[in-house]
């Protein structure tokens, strides 16, 4: 779905309540970037509705992700995220589920966010920002429905 490869150390997620969590989820970067990861996030707790697995739309009552770590690294005119996000966009059919997913409630904490912009490649440092956190509750009154 990225383009690149996508692990997880652990899942694990309750067939009853639909609350779970995941370990070690990582986004590796394409191959013509310097760091190994777009995305790395020790753990994330998630709730899904379960019996929405068997319909068209799949809901997904809460997503904490508490300190992840993404790296941006630009390479002009591109940068990492933009390859992933543009693979993801240019799936053929078949190759994803043609299920909508909604989010109804998204966190994110502590999230640590370097920039590596081109001339950082040649010795200078790269730019960090931190986002303490980030929250929207009912965000799919908000529009947040993904579907390819």
């Amino acid at each position: 779905m990225t383009g690149t490869p996508v692990t997880a150390d652990r899942v694990s997620i309750s067939p009853f309540s639909g609350k779970g969590e995941i370990s070690g989820f990582r986004v590796a970067n394409p191959g013509d970037y310097s760091n190994d990861y777009a995305f790395d996030v020790d753990d994330f707790q998630i709730e899904l509705d379960i019996f929405s697995l068997f319909s068209d739309e799949i809901v997904i009552r809460e997503i904490v992700i508490s300190a992840p770590s993404i790296w941006v690294e630009q390479k002009l005119p591109e940068n990492n995220i933009r390859t992933i996000m543009r693979h993801i966009q240019n799936m053929m059919p078949g190759e994803a589920s043609d299920k909508a997913m909604v989010i109804e409630r998204f966190r994110l904490t502590g999230v640590r966010w370097t920039f590596t912009p081109k001339w950082a490649v040649n010795g200078l440092p790269g730019l960090i920002f931190r986002i303490s956190n980030l929250r929207t509750w009912d965000a799919a009154a908000e529009g947040l429905q993904l579907k390819r």
